[in-house]
């Protein structure tokens, strides 16, 4: 993962690499490395949001949809 962007945890295993575009955020959902948070599996990409709070948002409904297939 490239180490200027942001990363959320959104649970135990899964985390929310974050960033900045021209007109808000976008991001990659990845299942976490837990030897070296900068490492991962790329799960899916997120369309760009306004912010932050709706990146969070749309990527946690998204990964309940990708965990019940």
């Amino acid at each position: 993962m490239e180490r200027n962007a942001s990363l959320i945890q959104l649970d135990n295993n899964y985390v929310l690499r974050v960033q900045k575009r021209e007109q808000g955020v976008q991001g990659e959902v990845v299942l976490a490395d837990r030897s070296n948070p900068h490492r991962g599996t790329h799960v899916f990409n997120t369309p760009e949001q306004g912010d932050v709070q709706e990146l969070v948002a749309w990527s946690h409904k998204a990964l309940q949809a990708y965990r019940e297939g």
